[in-house]
């Protein structure tokens, strides 16, 4: 998944997780449109109020699973996001995780969340909603009853896709066609490559990396004839446009960097709401939407620039990746369209309805209502179907080895690293770090 929001880098599981420990609940389509600008001033701050249990009103137990949780990168700020906002509107939310990353729960206010590890501890009929990335539930299902997993009680799956190009995004061989009841696609992009993989993907719903309503803002009396701060976010700095900002800063704008390049965290409100624009792409283009600030679009694939209206559908097609405007532009080229076309970016912000988590998470609610309300057996042979959640546990397996491995090599890297700054500092090679 593309994420201009891709900052702070962390490896490792982390402490503070009840590894292995069985939590449980003991311990339609999009609307509005896709595209546009808002021209002229923007709407006021937006004050609907959370509900509890979401759009009607009832608690659900939900299972929220991801492959791993180690950066401040896309799907790890997607599943943050989305534990957040399920725990706000009242519902019973655990977590399942072969590889998480405690500090990051702990920095999103997470920290005594429900934590699963072992798939062996998962049990079908303690939840009533599955939401997954990366076809984490193959982990689990050949391990359910069949009566479970197949019956008219099941609970309701939800298949969310990042990304159009990673294969770890697209559906399992077996399981996700017959088992998902709801499959969701973050661009036009994604949602037209799932519908390669057969009819049963071809109705996909757009869940646009919509932004937590933490983000909105009031649109700023921004003075469009200068921009004086400017917030960069990216993990993937060009040098193109590393060297645009240096041109930039010496024409007095203030350059903040968030990323591997800069300080390396998660994207906050404040960051946003305290710069006149924000350079980046992805995930944090929402957030910039929301918050009514102008978007540069530019990253390490190219990028269209400002958002203007007649930019944002493309854009948008692609994640707000940049790939709809592919090729690097010169330095000088880039400070110039930076200076120049801000005015007239500030001045037609792009509209952020179609961004907003509450509004996406109402219409899923309202979906998965009608879904517990009546469901038919999925139409497979059981036994069948059960040997081939099996092949396909032990086909992600695979991978799950592949990448605790690499992980592990990871760590050792990071390690002798650390060891060797240590050596360099004692001799005077490299200057102490700061606090040590």
């Amino acid at each position: 998944m593309t994420s201009g929001m891709t900052t702070g880098i962390g490896t490792g599981a982390r402490t503070g997780i009840a590894t292995g420990i069985h939590s449980g609940p003991h311990a339609g389509p999009v609307s509005g449109p896709e595209t546009g600008a808002r021209s002229g001033p923007g709407p006021g701050p937006e004050t609907t109020p959370a509900r509890a249990g979401g759009s009607g009103g009832r608690s659900l137990r939900w299972l929220v699973s991801t492959h791993h949780l180690h950066v401040w990168a896309g799907s790890e700020v997607v599943t943050l996001e989305m534990l957040q906002a399920l725990k706000e509107r009242g519902h019973q939310v655990t977590f399942y995780c072969r590889f998480p990353g405690g500090q990051l729960l702990e920095a999103s206010g997470l920290g005594k969340l429900p934590v699963i590890t072992d798939p062996a501890w998962i049990r079908l009929e303690d939840y009533d909603v599955v939401y997954s990335h990366h076809q984490t539930p193959t982990a689990f299902l050949a391990r359910q009853d069949p009566d479970v997993l197949l019956g008219e009680n099941r609970p309701v799956f939800i298949y969310n896709h990042l990304s159009p190009f990673e294969p770890f995004e697209f559906p399992s061989p077996f399981s996700e066609a017959v088992m998902a009841d709801i499959i969701l696609a973050n661009s036009p992009e994604t949602r037209t490559k799932l519908a390669g993989f057969g009819p049963e993907f071809a109705d996909a719903t757009l869940f646009p990396n919509p932004a937590p309503r933490g983000f909105a803002a009031p649109q700023p009396e921004l003075d469009p004839t200068w921009m004086t701060r400017v917030l960069s976010v990216s993990n993937h700095l060009p040098d193109e446009l590393a060297h645009a900002f240096r041109i930039l800063e010496g024409q007095g704008v203030q350059v903040t960097r968030l990323g591997v390049d800069g300080e390396a965290r998660r994207v906050t409100p404040a960051d946003i709401q305290t710069h006149d624009a924000v350079v980046t792409i992805g995930k944090t283009v929402q957030y910039a939407m929301r918050s009514h600030r102008p978007v540069f679009c530019y990253d390490q694939f190219g990028g269209p620039g400002w958002l203007l209206p007649e930019r944002m559908r493309a854009a948008a097609a692609a994640n707000f990746s940049g790939r709809c405007t592919p090729g690097p532009r010169s330095p000088e080229a880039l400070a110039r369209e930076l200076a120049r076309g801000f005015p007239e970016a500030a001045r037609q912000l792009p509209d952020p309805t179609p961004y907003r988590l509450e509004d996406h998470l109402d219409r899923l609610e309202a979906r998965i209502a009608k879904l517990r309300a009546g469901r038919s057996r999925p139409r497979v042979d059981p036994d069948l179907f059960m040997v081939q959640c099996q092949r396909e546990e032990q086909f992600y397996g695979l991978l799950d080895r592949q990448y605790a491995h690499g992980r592990g090599l990871e760590e050792k890297v990071r390690a002798q690293g650390d060891r060797l700054r240590g050596y360099e500092e004692t001799l005077g090679i490299r200057p102490m770090a700061a606090g040590a």
